[in-house]
């Protein structure tokens, strides 16, 4: 599976919840269901943070590699630790640590201590990243190349922006997203 085959799936995955949001007599405001699904469509690329040639991995130019070469050895480092004697030899970590519910509690846990003690910035670079993935994963004909890294770039930093300012007004996502219905998801962990 690549790049945009995740994000699709990603974002396939929150409207779905928000289908069964409505249908179970909780629709989601539009901003909740296009943040979502965006930030779920960039999410779906987490897993492979173990990969060098990843679509996450080219995201942030060296930094991205840099990261990802990191995520690697930490997840082949692990699997060597915990390796079976019938377990297949590898020579890198790709499809191991990161691909493990212990990975995604890890990078949920971690997003919310950034959107805890960095308040509004902490939520803004997270909404960042996430567009940024999900720029890359959904239209990667068009994010591809290192001049086009600028404008994908901008384009997330300006999103996340005007996103989180809608979110942010009564009614239109913080309201649901931190009250009744939108907790019963939240602790789902969706």
């Amino acid at each position: 599976m690549m790049g945009p085959a995740h994000s699709l799936s990603g974002a396939a995955a929150w409207l779905g919840v928000g289908a069964a949001a409505a249908a179970f007599g909780y629709p989601m405001p539009w901003p909740v269901l296009l943040v979502g699904s965006l930030v779920c469509a960039g999410a779906a690329l987490a897993p492979d943070l173990d990969h060098k040639a990843a679509t996450i991995s080219r995201a942030f130019g060296p930094v991205s590699r840099w990261i990802c070469e990191i995520v690697d050895k930490l997840s082949y480092a692990v699997y060597k630790a915990t390796r079976k004697p019938g377990d297949a030899r590898r020579t890198g970590g790709h499809r191991t640590l990161t691909h493990t519910w212990l990975w995604a509690v890890l990078i949920g846990v971690g997003s919310s201590a950034v959107a805890i003690t960095c308040g509004r910035w902490g939520v803004l670079a997270i909404l960042f990243v996430h567009l940024v993935l999900a720029i890359e994963g959904l239209l990667w004909r068009a994010a591809r190349g290192s001049s086009s890294d600028v404008l994908v770039w901008l384009l997330a930093a300006t999103s996340a922006w005007i996103l989180a300012g809608m979110l942010d007004k009564p009614g239109q996502g913080a309201a649901w997203l931190f009250s009744d219905p939108g907790q019963a998801y939240m602790w789902l962990g969706l």
